[in-house]
């Protein structure tokens, strides 16, 4: 599979919408997405500052990743913790184009973008659900972050964990 990881253009979102709550849909013990799906669904609306890259192998969507270069404009509850941290959401892999590289590719890219934009260092949010994406960005080099830890839900709880990558001074 050789990868190409781009800015997605307008017209395939809505295939990268159908790919990314299928990704989701997917996971063990997730369950009906609800209005989650539909915020999932919606590249469009990931918010200000928000860049949504595909990852595309022949032409065809195989995945995405909403890149922010401040995550505080993704989450402005954790502002004062975040800084200038660059940051990360709904990375999603077709399901049938998983383990075969593009979230390393999609990863790869936010980091790399990160960096060219000046960002300090990179974060993100995952779920104790995503066990495969928990182990890729360990290998990459993040490291867990507990301050962004926090619990949705209450009859099905998920628990969200942190993640970041200090990319040090500048050189």
């Amino acid at each position: 599979m050789s990868v190409e990881v781009r800015e997605a253009r307008p017209d395939e979102y809505p295939a990268l919408a159908e790919l990314t709550v299928a990704a989701y849909a997917a996971l063990p013990g997730m369950g009906p997405l609800g209005a989650y799906g539909e915020e999932l669904a919606d590249l469009a609306g990931r918010g200000p500052g928000a860049v949504v890259l595909a990852a595309v192998d022949g032409g065809v969507p195989v995945g995405d990743v909403t890149f922010y270069r401040r995550y505080a404009d993704a989450m402005p509850s954790l502002a004062g913790l975040l800084g200038d941290l660059a940051g990360f959401r709904m990375l999603a892999t077709a399901p049938a184009a998983q383990g075969r590289g593009v979230g390393a590719a999609l990863t790869t890219a936010c980091i790399e973008r990160a960096r060219a934009e000046g960002a300090p260092g990179i974060t993100l949010h995952t779920t104790d659900l995503m066990q495969a994406a928990q182990r890729l960005y360990r290998r990459l080099g993040f490291e867990r972050w507990t301050a962004l830890d926090v619990t949705y839900g209450r009859t099905r709880p998920v628990q969200v964990v942190g993640y970041r990558m200090d990319f040090g001074p500048a050189r």
